[in-house]
């Protein structure tokens, strides 16, 4: 019985918590020291679990977990105690990992020949953007992807802290795109997943088709790290292969989000994203907003958040330079040719064809750079829609605010800084036209003038009213130029 389970009793398995580690003495030896708090968290959870299944009150036992509480707090001291006299890491955990390796590591990726570096590079960027849990990506369902106005929606669905899958019912995480670093681009490494596996959007399949999709990731991004080739390399940007797994993305994702600059989303919104608790205030009395994960989607995105191309759109078709007819013709036209690369059983889902047209447009937008950077082996190379003509090329385009156009999807997650930002980038575009047109007026008036007034003689201001005369170019005063060299600088 529950009732009778004793501190004695239970301190005693809590003390077989050990693990063996080897010291640095001369002899190489090994010793035992205690394993890390989150074990002994796990147990008690447990065990309070047991109790809940059970249908019996923890304050029949309210000696037992009071000692364990106090006992909790020695355990940690003590393992930290042990590591610190052996020189070993204090911190729990894996390490985050930078940004700058996450985008060495998404290069690395990107250029390989390797077909399974491609589903691996669209793991890496999901899971950094998603700034989700490995386990939630292996599970990932393409019907839970849409796109809408200018970010692909992910909705979540079940999670470690929502098994039920009802906590975020019509909360989409908001993903972006990254015009500066392909590399990283959420939409290209997206559009890849598809070059690679056009099947997927037959719909009601996986993202990651296969078994054991977690140790297949980790095992290709640990060969990567700690190859001969780039174990250096990695090793000064901060991250080493004892240190690297899965989890070190989703730490360095929420690491450059919350930290990567002095303007940063509010930790709500960084929590709410990442699934975390905030006990008694998450959830309870602050919600789930597009605007705060649209913020957030936008700095995770590796996108520069002290810069103007903060404010890009993504890749799209832009036809508002046509007149009505033709736009419309031209849009039909496209809305055509798109469906009829679509799986047969996804021709009428508007929402995989939405996903289908940015994939799309995301190939066209970085065409030259795929061009460049694909390994010349690379399977992507023999796919249909990179070896086919993609209609109307030319007409995908990314905008900003300052040029956008009636086309243009709205520009979502924008902070009032980067907004402000935008209205001086007009305002430059405006004055830049004003003064070319003012120098233009001012040329064609003060030609008029002289005319006028037959300045430098009345057969040539005759000859430039008909045409005849030559280009008038003004000179500097004080000197003298061609036909107008009887003309003087007023004083």
């Amino acid at each position: 019985m529950l009732k009778d389970l004793t501190y004695t009793i239970y301190s005693r398995y809590l003390n077989t918590f050990k693990k063996s580690v080897r010291t640095r003495n001369a002899e190489g030896g090994q010793t035992e020291i205690r394993l890390s708090p989150s074990a002994f968290d796990g147990a008690l959870s447990a065990l309070s679990h047991l109790y809940t299944g059970c249908g019996v009150d923890k304050s029949v036992s309210k000696d037992l977990w009071r000692k364990i509480a106090v006992y909790k707090q020695g355990s940690r001291r003590t393992a930290a105690s042990e590591k610190k006299q052996l020189g070993l890491r204090t911190v729990e955990g894996k390490k985050h990992l930078p940004i700058a390796a996450f985008q060495r590591l998404a290069t690395i990726l990107f250029e390989s020949k390797d077909v399974e570096h491609i589903f691996a590079h669209t793991f890496l960027v999901l899971e950094w953007n998603l700034i989700s849990r490995a386990e939630y990506l292996v599970d990932a369902q393409i019907d839970l992807v849409s796109f809408s106005e200018d970010a692909l929606l992910f909705n979540m669905g079940v999670t470690k802290t929502d098994q039920e899958g009802t906590k975020n019912i019509d909360h989409p995480w908001h993903v972006y795109s990254c015009p500066e670093h392909p590399e990283i681009c959420a939409h290209l490494a997206f559009a890849r997943l598809i070059m690679a596996n056009p099947t997927i959007l037959n719909g009601q399949t996986k993202l990651f088709e296969g078994r054991s999709q977690y140790e297949r990731f980790n095992g290709i991004f640990r060969e990567i790290v700690s190859s001969p080739e780039h174990r250096e390399e990695f090793a000064s940007l901060g991250i080493t292969p004892e240190d690297f797994g899965t989890h070190s993305i989703r730490k360095g994702a929420a690491t450059h989000v919350s930290t990567g600059s002095t303007a940063s989303p509010p930790i709500a919104s960084i929590c709410l994203r990442a699934n975390w608790a905030m006990p008694g205030v998450l959830n309870r009395y602050i919600k789930h907003e597009n605007a705060g994960d649209q913020f957030v989607g936008r700095c995770v995105s590796g996108r520069s958040r002290n810069s103007t191309e903060f404010a890009s759109s993504c890749a799209y078709w832009d036809f508002s330079a046509e007149d009505g007819n033709d736009k419309e013709e031209h849009e039909a036209q496209l809305k055509s040719w798109l469906k009829d690369r679509l799986p047969e059983q996804a021709k009428e889902n508007e929402r995989i064809y939405a996903v289908h047209k940015m994939t799309v447009a995301a190939i066209a937008y970085y065409r030259d750079y795929l061009g460049d950077h694909l390994h010349p082996e690379s399977m992507l190379r023999s796919s249909s829609i990179w070896n086919e003509e993609i209609l109307f090329e030319e007409k995908v385009v990314v905008r900003y605010p300052w040029d956008a156009t009636d086309d243009t999807p709205e520009i979502t997650g924008l902070p009032p800084d980067i907004v402000l930002l935008a209205k001086i980038e007009s305002m430059k575009l405006e004055m830049a036209a004003l003064k070319a047109d003012l120098k233009s007026t001012f040329e064609k008036t003060l030609i008029e003038q002289l005319d006028q007034r037959e300045v430098g003689g009345s057969g040539f201001a005759r000859g430039n009213e008909n045409g005849a005369g030559p280009r008038l170019s003004l000179p500097r005063c004080g000197q003298r130029s061609g036909p107008i060299s009887n003309r003087t600088c007023a004083r």
